[in-house]
C-alpha cells in the first residue's frame, strides 16, 4: 500500500492537477508565486442533470459521422468495382540484330501472354519507353525461340539501346481481387 506521506503527496498532486485544469495555463506559470500557493485549488464542477444532458447538441458530431460513413462507402465501392490493369514484367530482355526484341517471362506469367498484345519496352536509364506488339510466342512445335520467350517488333527501330525490361498488360482486376491474389 501507500504510506501516509506518499498518500499525502498523491492527494496534493491530484489537487494541483485539478487547479491547473480549472484555472488554465496562467495558473501553471504562476505556480511559483506565494499568492497562488496560498489559495486552495478549486475543482471544476460537473453538471450531471438531465437538463444539461438534453441541452447538449449532437448535430456537429452526427454530421461528421455521416461524412465519414459516406467516404467509407465510396471507398468500399471503388475497392470492389474499380478496374486496375495487371502488368507483368519480363525476367530478361534482349535487342536482336534484326531490330526485334526477345523477352523472357516466368512460366506462370507466360501462360497469360498471347500474340497481338501491346507491350511497353523500357530502356536501362528508365527515361525512354517504346510501344510494341507481340508477334511471336514460343511453343513446343516451333523451336525458334527459347521457352517462355516472346518476340516483339517495336514501332520504331531501336539501335544500340540498352534495354531493361518489357511489361505486358495481362488483364484487369478490381483492387479487392488484386489484394486477394497477393495474400494467397
Amino acid at each position: 500500500g501507500l504510506s501516509t506521506s506518499n498518500l499525502y503527496l498523491f492527494q496534493k498532486s491530484i489537487h494541483r492537477f485539478h487547479a491547473i485544469a480549472a484555472n488554465g495555463p496562467n495558473y501553471w506559470r504562476m505556480l511559483g508565486s506565494d499568492r497562488v500557493k496560498s489559495e486552495k485549488p478549486t475543482v471544476p464542477s460537473f453538471y450531471r442533470s438531465i437538463r444539461a444532458i438534453t441541452n447538449d447538441k449532437f448535430e456537429l458530431p452526427l454530421f461528421g459521422i455521416i461524412i465519414i460513413g459516406l467516404i467509407l462507402i465510396l471507398w468500399t465501392a471503388w475497392f470492389i468495382w474499380a478496374k486496375v490493369d495487371v502488368n507483368e514484367t519480363s525476367t530478361s530482355v534482349q535487342l536482336t540484330r534484326d531490330g526485334s526484341i526477345t523477352a523472357t517471362f516466368d512460366p506462370e506469367v507466360f501462360k497469360k501472354i498471347r500474340m497481338g498484345q501491346i507491350v511497353t519496352v523500357y530502356a536501362t536509364d528508365n527515361q525512354q519507353t517504346w510501344e510494341g506488339e507481340i508477334v511471336e510466342v514460343s511453343n513446343r512445335s516451333s523451336n525458334r525461340l527459347e521457352p517462355n520467350t516472346v518476340r516483339i517488333y517495336p514501332e520504331t527501330t531501336l539501335q544500340s539501346v540498352e534495354l531493361d525490361r518489357v511489361t505486358v498488360k495481362t488483364g484487369t482486376v478490381s483492387p479487392l481481387q488484386y489484394t486477394l491474389r497477393l495474400t494467397n
